[in-house]
């Protein structure tokens, strides 16, 4: 002990020669303590224990040995400080810290006294900063749903505040929701109906999914503790999560981001996460965590309700008025928007370079884009700019052709410009555009009627059906004087090149997962569900799985109510489900179809099957069933025919209920019905 007494009486003189020497030459340098006016000891009490916060900050971001000093000297003058205006002298906190040293150690071997969830995460973390308080924005590195998955981790309760809610989030956060509860987490959510927005459909749907979720609607109670649902509550705009730790060290993520899709992982949002000094006490000896949630039991307890049929039958109806109000206001302003018709940035690249090759004498080139991204709107554009006499635009089947005249008349402001040629129409005038199928143009009778040079200007859509010997026929007859290729998925399972048509010469590439990057088109989700069906019994050919035996596997009840409820979990933000199911076969299509409308009948949903044999007619009215929100029409499973030339702009999940073993169709049928899609949210579920 003599050693140990000896320290403490020789250390207030090191301390104080530092206070004495150091501290006032540093001060006089620096002027960080300059003088703010005098105050009153309460006052400057609470200046100095803010003050030493902000010092401690900086000495915890020194890293050079000079900065370190230098910090430490400016915390050391505030606890100087401190100490005076208690009256305790430094002895007395030099002889608590060896008695605090003896009872629980120190930091010689960098061993952490009473050691806390976070600095232990922190100090295991790969990445360190990403636990530090943060602001996390639309660019942040680390995204709001991943802090929030994190979080869960090492909670035992989630208590949350949003103004606005939308099933959205649940396609984001469902699973590490599910499996929070599962191991014993509470998990609130308190929300408001607040302009009307929330759809109470969705607060039914999350308590379905995540049966543990409490659910409490902002609404003040009368002297009487009830609700009176005949006024309107006044405004709840809250948005924030406070996890509660059993360590003691809480987080709190508050912020702009309400529980929605659109506010957790589209919107420009920015929202702050701490979860060290939101503990720290202050006002009132409370932190800000015990102060926020303090303030959460009390909306919980005294200014909400549930969601009871009470609620629901008050709330329904003024949510449907608004909803359809808010319908016909969005329709309306999307048309005040609408604007000139221009080439968007994709196109204007492609444009350039299609332009560009031509000035060099290239004859012949290729447009490898990404279903969605407007190729015919681009050879349209392209055309025009050309300035060529006429077109001949080439396709397999009729509804592609008739949707491209109505693009190029668009684009060239002529309705009346071309001319469709199939098996029941034909041209007046054999001079005009035209746009032909493949399958009329290239028979004899129609190809002698026109000269070899009868079209300046010739585009072949779906560019990788061009090796057929309909396509060459077509080919080997025309000599334009530039041809220009579409595709989105130049390559072929018989692997044969099509590439070579076009002197193996491409001006523009973008491929799907490009144009999501280049924020050309809109982000999908993608959820990848166990399929337990065994494969591997069945017998592989050059062409893959045998129909019959592949049949077989997939029409399963189990397998088919399995697909059900999943689609059932996984809903759009909004509306109702819009989906497009791939079958394997025929057969396989029409058992899905029929175990879909079995299965939907009690909650008002409708599957139709649409096949190759199905006319134009039906599929288009189909198409547009699917797109009315007030048709139960939410599914059309099918086989192999909406992977081309298909228009479904709201289209909401696509089921890939098929195994496939060719990249290039799996792209064909993603690409063809995602890139047709308009909205933000596109839902993309695999089960096979």
């Amino acid at each position: 002990m003599e050693n140990r007494e000896k320290t403490v009486t020789d250390r207030p003189l090191i301390y104080n020669k530092l206070v004495r020497d150091l501290i006032p030459e540093k001060i006089a340098q620096s002027g960080k303590f300059s003088s703010m006016g005098t105050l009153d000891s309460p006052a400057f009490l609470d200046a100095l224990r803010l003050k030493i916060l902000e010092e401690a900050h900086e000495l915890f971001h020194a890293d050079a040995r000079e900065n370190i000093i230098n910090e430490s000297a400016d915390l050391h003058e505030l606890i100087a400080a401190i100490l005076k205006q208690h009256g305790i002298q430094w002895d007395e906190v030099f002889s608590r810290q060896i008695v605090k040293r003896q009872e629980a150690g120190g930091f010689d071997h960098q061993l952490m006294l009473h050691a806390t969830a976070s600095s232990k995460k922190i100090a295991e973390s790969s990445d360190r900063e990403a636990h530090l308080p943060q602001l996390l924005t639309f660019n942040s590195l680390t995204g709001l749903v991943d802090v929030i998955k994190r979080e869960l981790l090492d909670a035992d309760a989630l208590h949350i505040a949003s103004a606005f809610y939308s099933r959205g989030m649940l396609n984001l956060l469902l699973n590490p929701f599910l499996e929070f509860v599962s191991r014993g987490g509470k998990l609130r959510l308190l929300t408001s109906v607040m302009g009307n927005f929330n759809n109470p459909h969705d607060f039914l749907h999350l308590s379905s999914q995540i049966t543990e979720i409490a659910i409490r609607i902002f609404y003040p109670l009368n002297e009487h503790g009830r609700a009176d649902f005949n006024q309107q509550p006044p405004p709840f705009h809250v948005k924030s999560l406070l996890f509660e730790k059993p360590t003691g060290q809480h987080s709190i993520i508050v912020g702009s981001s309400n529980l929605t899709g659109s506010g957790l992982a589209r919107n420009h949002e920015w929202n702050y996460f701490s979860n060290s000094e939101t503990n720290l006490l202050l006002k009132h000896n409370l932190s800000a965590f015990q102060y926020a949630l303090q303030e959460y039991e009390s909306y919980w307890n005294e200014s909400s309700v549930p969601v009871d049929d009470r609620f629901i039958n008050a709330y329904l109806p003024r949510w449907e008025k608004a909803h359809e109000l808010r319908t016909v206001v969005t329709k309306e302003m999307d048309k005040a928007f609408q604007t000139s018709l221009e080439p968007r940035p994709a196109q204007i690249t492609a444009l350039q370079s299609i332009a560009e090759r031509r000035k060099q004498g290239v004859v012949r080139t290729t447009v490898i884009a990404a279903t969605g991204l407007g190729k015919t709107y681009l050879a349209a554009f392209d055309f025009k700019q050309s300035g060529m006499r006429n077109v001949l635009f080439i396709a397999h089947r009729e509804n592609i052709l008739i949707k491209a005249m109505r693009t190029f008349r668009e684009v060239m402001k002529d309705n009346a410009f071309g001319a469709v040629l199939s098996g029941l129409r034909k041209p007046t005038q054999l001079d005009s555009s035209l746009f032909a199928m493949v399958q009329t143009i290239s028979q004899s009778a129609f190809l002698a009627a026109y000269a070899a040079d009868a079209f300046d200007y010739i585009v072949i859509d779906e560019f990788h059906h061009a090796e057929a010997t309909s396509y060459q026929r077509v080919l080997d007859k025309f000599k334009p004087k530039f041809l220009l290729g579409l595709t989105a998925t130049p390559e072929r399972m018989d692997g044969r090149n099509v590439l070579k048509i076009c002197d193996y010469d491409v001006a523009f590439e973008t491929r799907l997962f490009d144009a999501i990057e280049n924020r050309w088109l809109v982000p999908f989700q993608y959820f990848a569900i166990h399929d337990p069906t065994n494969y591997s019994s069945l017998r592989w050919t050059s062409r893959g799985y045998l129909d019959s035996e592949l049949d077989d596997v997939l029409m399963n009840d189990t397998r088919a109510e399995f697909v059900f409820n999943n689609l059932q979990k996984f809903l759009p933000s909004t509306g109702k489900i819009k989906a497009l199911a791939f079958c394997s076969s025929k057969n396989h299509a029409e058992y899905m179809n029929r175990k879909f409308n079995e299965l939907g009948t009690s909650i008002g949903m409708r599957s139709s099957c649409l096949l190759g044999q199905d006319s134009i007619e039906d599929r288009e009215r189909a198409i547009q069933q699917l797109q009315d929100e007030k048709d139960n029409l939410q599914i059309i499973c099918s086989v192999d025919i909406f992977g081309e030339g298909v228009d479904i702009p709201a289209v909401s999940h696509v089921l890939f209920l098929r195994p496939t073993q060719s990249f290039t169709v799996f792209i064909q049928q993603l690409g063809g019905a995602y890139g047709r899609c308009r909205k933000r949210i596109t839902l993309w579920l695999w089960i096979s």
